[in-house]
């Protein structure tokens, strides 16, 4: 797998790495998805990795928790809408 693939990647499109999804890694190592995963020993021990390297939130989960609080803190409870987060956290 190309080292840094993934972070030029991500510097590319203005992002941290921790935002990237599993494809986007997958396709900065030009690999699939299933065989980064088998290589790599799946997807928590990516997700260890990301989170050694990056300093922003990495799981899927760990984004909606931290955009959901930057919209609140931004707006209060009443910004919260499930499209806001969405598109804060980079998700669908």
């Amino acid at each position: 797998m190309a080292r840094g693939g993934a972070r030029r990647r991500a510097e590319q499109a203005g992002r941290d790495g921790g935002s990237l999804s599993l494809a986007e890694i997958a396709a900065a190592a030009r690999v699939s998805r299933s065989t980064l995963l088998r290589r790599a020993g799946g997807r928590a021990v990516i997700d260890a990795a990301l989170r050694e390297r990056v300093r922003a939130p990495v799981t899927l989960a760990d984004r909606v928790v931290a955009a959901a609080g930057a919209l609140i803190a931004a707006g209060g409870v009443g910004a919260l809408t499930l499209e806001r987060v969405a598109g804060q956290a980079g998700c669908t």
